[in-house]
């Protein structure tokens, strides 16, 4: 427990189960095994915020760190973690799920009906990332942002040529900055350039995570794409 407790003073909040099986040199399945023995005898430092923690680390952990309580009652597009569709599912059920492999449930989209979640390590996930940041600073190579413009009116075909350029450009590293600028007459289409951009980044869920939502500055509507490593 004194190990514990010094890593959550460390790191400012209660350890996830794979943050303690690293920590204690432990599988994730021993670890939960032992925090929940722990629990269920009261074999904490006798304090109501040791035991609070505890708690937390068992029954919050990282299946529920980035599903909200505002979608419990709802209904998600779920998508494994290599993209793959698991189709719709209730909150519970993913949450659930991604506790039994010991992921993080992370919302992709949530303002589309149903949100979009996918089932990620994220921590590996940020890792990897920092990692391949670091690479990329060593090797002085500068990562760009690709430019592409959609039309509120764009055709099937068009669609399909910008979301390969798009797909073409996270593979090589970049971000992708996509936006739709409306004419005056097209004042009243702005919730229609947001669902085209919200569609487009879903259609990209296996290359790329939002890095920034889809913001309105004037009369063009603009989202950002960095890729998934």
């Amino acid at each position: 427990m004194k190990q514990v407790a010094e890593f959550e003073r460390q790191i400012g909040r209660a350890p996830t189960i794979r943050e303690l099986a690293k920590l204690l040199a432990k599988k994730p399945s021993e670890v939960r095994q032992l925090v929940n023995k722990l629990v269920s005898e009261g074999e904490t430092d006798g304090t109501s915020a040791c035991t609070s923690s505890l708690k937390e680390i068992l029954l919050g952990g990282r299946a529920q760190r980035f599903a909200s309580s505002s979608l419990s009652n709802r209904e998600i597009f779920l998508l494994d973690h290599d993209g793959a569709k698991i189709g719709v599912v209730p909150t519970e059920i993913a949450r659930k799920l991604a506790k039994a492999r010991d992921l993080d449930l992370f919302i992709v989209r949530h303002d589309s009906n149903p949100p979009v979640a996918r089932l990620m390590d994220y921590e590996g996930f940020k890792f990897e990332s920092e990692k391949r940041a670091r690479e990329t600073k060593a090797n002085h190579h500068v990562v760009t942002i690709k430019k592409l413009r959609l039309s509120s009116g764009i055709a099937a075909k068009d669609y399909q040529v910008k979301l390969r350029s798009a797909q073409n450009f996270l593979q090589d590293g970049d971000n992708v900055s996509i936006s739709v600028t409306l004419q005056d007459s097209q004042a009243s289409h702005t919730a229609f350039a947001f669902a085209l951009l919200n569609r487009f980044a879903a259609d990209l869920h296996q290359f790329a995570l939002v890095s920034e939502e889809p913001r309105l500055e004037k009369r063009t509507v603009t989202i950002i794409l960095v890729p998934v490593l």
